[in-house]
């Protein structure tokens, strides 16, 4: 950081590009997530460049390939592209982790599969991602379950 805000340096203390932004991630799977002097987000790549040509409300690290991001509309899923994955749009999401991911609906908590699509019908208060095929959810009044991928 200097006087004019954010940046990256190289191994050897050398700034990678000349912008300046008012918050910098860090990198994952080549990419970083910035913050510009508006609030957006976007991707650099690690010459420091935009990604793609988007901005987003919110966007986070890449894993496996894909990300979530805020927009206008929602939640959703992006990939390394800029696209979007699935097309589908939630009220909180988190990103793939063995193939899953949880989502929030205005009925709560559950996981979608990669074409988001739910892998089941209940809603919880929470849920955390599978390990192992089995993932800790949380009923009403926080009585916590383990559900099993089938």
């Amino acid at each position: 950081m200097d006087v004019n805000g954010f940046f990256h340096i190289d191994e050897t203390g050398n700034t990678l590009y000349s912008d300046r932004y008012s918050w910098c991630g860090n990198y994952q799977e080549e990419t970083c997530v910035v913050r510009d002097r508006e609030g957006s987000s976007l991707y650099l790549d690690l010459n420091g460049k935009p990604l793609f040509n988007r901005k987003f409300l919110y966007a986070g690290d890449f894993k496996d390939g894909y990300d979530c991001i805020k927009t206008e509309k929602g939640w959703t899923h992006i990939n390394l592209t800029g696209n979007l994955l699935h097309g589908k749009y939630f009220s909180d999401l988190g990103v793939y982790h063995k193939g899953f991911a949880t989502a929030r609906d205005e009925k709560g908590w559950f996981h979608i599969d990669r074409s988001g699509t739910p892998i089941y019908q209940e809603r919880y208060q929470m849920v955390e991602p599978f390990y192992n095929g089995v993932a800790l959810v949380w009923e009403n009044e926080w009585r916590m379950k383990f559900i099993c991928k089938e």
